[in-house]
C-alpha cells in the first residue's frame, strides 16, 4: 500500500511532524522508505512526480511535492 508523509491535521506545532518519521520506523517501515515517504512517494501519490519529488543531477525538480501544491 503506497503511504505519503504528511498532515492535514493543523493541530500540531510547525515542524513536531518531523517526528512521524521515527514512528514510522519504529512500527516497521524501513528509514529510507520513510523518508521516500514524504519525497518521491507523496509526489507520485498527488500525480506531480514528473515536476517534484526528487533531486537529480542537471534536474531543476524540488524536493518537496508542497513546493508545487501550496
Amino acid at each position: 500500500m503506497p503511504i505519503a508523509f504528511g498532515t492535514d491535521s493543523g493541530v500540531s506545532k510547525h515542524g513536531v511532524n518531523a517526528q512521524e518519521f521515527a514512528l514510522l520506523a519504529e512500527l516497521g517501515m524501513q528509514p529510507a522508505a520513510a523518508l521516500l515517504s514524504a519525497t518521491r512517494d507523496g509526489s507520485k501519490l498527488l500525480g506531480i512526480d514528473a515536476e517534484v519529488g526528487t533531486l537529480e543531477a542537471g534536474s531543476s525538480r524540488t524536493s518537496s511535492p508542497c513546493a508545487a501544491t501550496c
